[in-house]
């Protein structure tokens, strides 16, 4: 099988209609049925988010397990490639990508929010540059937060870091509308919605995400530099797009605000870098709160030490594992002109 769509969805409906959709689109204009799966990882949905959600993916609203009669019979094509995963209560986003990657048979696994649609061609040139390129292991496309104009785009969600920790530990990170070349190229790392993994990589060598990160935030970025400190190659490819179109809506998770933020990029780089990057995480996030917010002073430190307590174990493997320290692979960003 050539690509598993794993797609986490909470309270995200009708968008997750469409998303499905355009995904089945894609993958059915280019690929023979035994190609491709949608995995749906619904992710503590409620009330008509959850019937209708199992309603799209041919199961009896009252039982997940059950196959409505004449889906059972002769499921359409359509139909034969959705896989469905419930989980009860509520995990995090990308405890849900975890969930739904560890289910798929794919060699290249697409991670997409419940809200993104992407151009004709996104499969087809995903799977003709890393079949060529076998050092990439992530692949990530532009961004547009405009449906109806794809020429408004963004190329790549940049980190304020460099090999000696100054500007480190920004909360958030920039979006950048600079395009670094034509062709696909290698970037440090980005932030976008919906991108390409192969499968076996973020299964056995990244170990997917920690399950510690909550709400959003951290995420991508986290991978992509494991990807590189673990030997990979993480490039963007200027001409695969893909659109919000959903801006206003909550996404179904709670955000957290700037304290789960915090923890997550603690935890983050942690992992990545240990206790020095930790650290430079909450001083920042202290420091740039300290007027405004003096009350969050104690929960930065909170997060942080749950963060260093969750990431512990982690961070050993990483260490004993990575092919570069973190500080080495900064320096190998700047020395190698990688934006």
């Amino acid at each position: 099988m050539k690509f598993s769509v794993v797609i986490p969805y909470s309270q995200d409906y009708p968008c997750i209609w469409f998303t499905v959709q355009d995904k089945y689109l894609r993958l059915m204009e280019n690929y023979s049925h035994d190609e491709y799966e949608v995995i749906i990882v619904n992710n503590g949905s409620t009330g008509d988010n959850l019937s209708l959600a199992r309603r799209m993916c041919g199961r009896d609203e009252n039982n997940p397990n059950t196959f409505t009669d004449h889906l059972s019979k002769e499921p359409s094509p359509m139909r034969r490639n959705l896989k469905y995963v419930e989980i009860e209560k509520q995990l995090s986003p990308k405890t849900a990508i975890n969930v739904g990657a560890w289910k798929a048979k794919g060699k290249y696994l697409m991670v997409c929010d419940a809200h993104v649609l992407v151009n004709s061609d996104y499969f087809t040139q995903a799977e003709q540059f890393m079949d060529e390129n076998n050092a990439c292991s992530v692949l990530h496309s532009s961004i547009s937060w405009n449906v109806r104009d794809a020429t408004v785009r963004a190329y790549q969600y940049k980190l304020g870091v460099n090999e000696d920790g100054i500007g480190a530990g920004h909360l958030l990170g920039t979006w950048s509308t600079t395009k670094h070349s034509d062709k696909p190229y290698r970037v440090s790392s980005s932030g976008t919605c919906s991108y390409i993994l192969r499968a076996k990589n973020f299964k056995e060598k990244y170990v997917g995400y920690p399950s510690m990160l909550r709400g959003y935030g951290g995420g991508e970025p986290y991978i992509d530099i494991l990807a590189w400190m673990m030997g990979d190659e993480v490039y963007l490819h200027p001409d695969m797009y893909s659109a919000h179109f959903a801006l206003t809506r909550s996404r179904g998770y709670d955000q957290g605000g700037p304290i789960v933020m915090a923890r997550n990029y603690i935890l983050a780089w942690y992992i990545l870098g240990g206790l020095k990057w930790a650290n430079l995480i909450r001083d920042n996030a202290v420091n740039k709160n300290r007027e405004r917010h003096p009350d969050w002073t104690p929960k930065f430190y909170e997060a942080f030490n749950e963060a260093v307590r969750w990431g512990r174990f982690r961070r050993k493997q990483v260490e004993e594992t990575a092919d570069y320290t973190l500080e080495e692979l900064l320096r190998k960003f700047k020395n190698d002109n990688i934006p």
